[in-house]
């Protein structure tokens, strides 16, 4: 399963946060028009004690870099 080789720091929905290393992702292909099939956090739970926010993790996609994915 793919997952977070490095700590990420994002700002997710007006909040600073950081995903830790080993958090899974999964690969929602066609996800932008431009960038393609993009990488976003598996876990509602974890976005939702990380931002404090109950509503957004459950209806929005929290996207991260290819770059810091790994198998």
């Amino acid at each position: 399963m793919p997952q977070l080789i490095r700590d990420v720091q994002l700002t997710l929905w007006g909040s600073e946060v950081t995903l830790p290393a080993g958090t899974a992702v999964h690969l929602v292909k066609g996800a932008d028009g431009i960038k393609g099939d993009l990488y976003a956090v598996t876990s509602v739970p974890l976005l939702v004690k990380l931002t404090g926010n109950a509503h957004d993790p459950k209806y929005r996609y929290a996207f991260v870099d290819h770059a810091d994915v790994g198998e």
